[in-house]
């Protein structure tokens, strides 16, 4: 079995002679928060079947980007 790895949004054109395909996903974590700097965790979904699939067929399986960092405290004074 060979793979093909994208740590970036990317495209897979099927080869010649693939019939069957196999794709497993995963998404970012979420940003810190404002005060806390704790993020979010990250997602993995467990490979499936792709389904039949024939030559030059083009397949996409977007991932998440990452969340954003959150806004300070609203008064602006430490919160423990």
């Amino acid at each position: 079995m060979k793979t093909k790895v994208f740590t970036t949004n990317g495209t897979f054109v099927v080869p010649a002679g693939v019939t069957e395909v196999y794709l497993t996903g995963g998404g970012a974590g979420g940003g810190g928060g404002g005060y806390s700097n704790v993020g979010g965790t990250a997602t993995y979904h467990t490979g499936a079947t792709g389904g039949a699939t024939s030559f030059g067929t083009l397949l996409t399986l977007p991932g998440g980007a990452g969340g954003a960092t959150g806004n300070a405290s609203i008064t602006g004074i430490s919160q423990f």
